[in-house]
């Protein structure tokens, strides 16, 4: 019976369609194309051939409501959700998405805090060491960079240790003078400093590509200006950086600074000039410089006779001339 109904069911001349009590408007049965057709506890069946229709189905005559749709206050910013909590739940993969998304809003709070935290210790330290307040902008904005970079779970990324670094290295790149001690006077973790630097350092490229020459020079200016040097002073002291740089320049900026300045004096022949004045300003020993003259300038150029600044300032004097002014 129910291969003759579909034999003589034609889908173009019969688009048949019913009216039940609910109002909910169906087409005629898919297999044989009756109307007639028994509600039962499993859904429309018909009488005709007995096929079940089970699908749900949607009515298409219910009004738009905006009020059925769940919306958010603009305060929350949130994005509108479709479906109640209960029907977004019932996918097999909402779970882990609701995990996943509260991670990340523990992510941007935690980051948040962090930047919070920086600010804060930036704009301590440098009332602290009398800088201006204006820096503060540059550092966040490094901070942001070389934390993110960072290795997560590091020590280094504390606010407390990374905040006096950055402010150390963005220094370095402005060549803007400050007193080393002072800085890790104010900074709370002191014994990690170096270890920190070394880290982050390498997440900042403009500190290793900067030109230590820069900062040296103002070291020695201001030295100049203490002493009250003449003009002439900085020039030479200039020609002694630019040629001795090479030799030199695998130590600190104070220990440069302070050597060129002993040469420059030795040079012009300050005899009312003692070097140890000089090293006192800049806060370092005599005896740096004297390592430093002795073992990269005289036996990197395989020059003999050299015992001290003082003995030797007739020998400092011709090699300065020789290499320097190329008399």
């Amino acid at each position: 019976m129910f291969k003759n109904n579909l034999q003589n069911f034609n889908p173009l001349e019969k688009n048949l369609t019913i009216r039940l009590k609910n109002q909910d408007v169906i087409q005629g049965c898919d297999g044989c194309g009756s109307d007639n057709f028994i509600e039962s506890g499993y859904g429309l069946v018909c009488r005709n051939c007995g096929l079940t229709i089970n699908m749900p189905f949607f009515r298409c005559d219910i009004k738009y409501n905006q009020n059925s749709i769940q919306t958010y206050p603009n305060k929350l910013k949130k994005a509108t959700k479709i479906g109640s909590s209960f029907e977004r739940m019932a996918n097999m993969r909402s779970c882990e998405w609701e995990r996943m998304a509260k991670m990340q809003d523990i992510s941007n709070n935690y980051q948040n805090l962090v930047l919070q935290h920086a600010d804060i210790e930036f704009k301590r330290i440098l009332t602290a060491v009398h800088l201006p307040e204006s820096l503060k902008n540059d550092c966040i904005a490094i901070f942001k960079k070389i934390w993110k970079n960072m290795k997560k779970g590091s020590n280094a990324r504390a606010p407390d240790k990374l905040a006096p670094v950055i402010l150390y290295m963005l220094l370095k790149v402005k060549t803007i003078l400050f007193e080393l001690e002072d800085l890790l006077t104010n900074a709370k973790n002191r014994n990690d400093f170096k270890e920190v630097l070394f880290d982050a350092c390498l997440h900042y490229p403009a500190y290793i590509k900067r030109d230590r020459r820069l900062l040296i020079y103002k070291k020695i200016y201001r030295i100049c200006e203490f002493f009250r040097f003449d003009k002439e002073f900085m020039k030479i002291a200039y020609k002694i950086l630019v040629k001795f740089w090479p030799l030199i320049r695998n130590t600190k900026d104070d220990v440069v600074a302070g050597v060129v300045s002993a040469l420059t004096v030795i040079a012009k022949n300050i005899d009312s000039m003692s070097i140890s004045r000089i090293c006192d300003k800049i806060g370092i020993r005599m005896s740096t410089i004297n390592y430093q003259v002795k073992n990269h300038i005289f036996l990197k150029r395989n020059i003999s006779g050299f015992t001290s600044l003082k003995k030797s300032s007739r020998l400092i004097k011709n090699v300065v001339e020789n290499m320097v002014f190329d008399v």
